[in-house]
């Protein structure tokens, strides 16, 4: 976070556990994902476009929602992520109906 603000992670949970068989380097490659999803403490962070630098990396990260995530166009990873939080979208919808 940008100025070295940190904030708390809330109501976490575990949406799924995805797997993801892929080539790397030309070469086979495979990896477990855990997808949680959660709220943080202060969702004006939320509103800004720029969250900082990435410790260790000369990228920035970005937030984006879910539903401008979804509808692209970027790609997402593994390829079931997608089809995972429709679901979870799906379900937040229904309980805040």
């Amino acid at each position: 976070m940008a100025g070295g603000a940190r904030h708390d992670l809330l109501d976490v949970r575990l949406l799924g556990w995805l797997e993801n068989r892929f080539i790397w380097g030309g070469r086979p490659a495979h990896e477990l994902v855990a997808v949680h999803v959660g709220r943080l403490d202060d969702a004006r962070v939320l509103g800004r476009d720029d969250l900082g630098v990435i410790p260790g990396t000369d990228s920035t990260a970005h937030w984006v929602p879910t539903d401008r995530l979804l509808a692209g166009p970027w790609p997402l990873y593994p390829d079931a992520l997608p089809p995972l939080l429709r679901v979870w979208l799906d379900e937040a919808a229904l309980t805040t109906a």
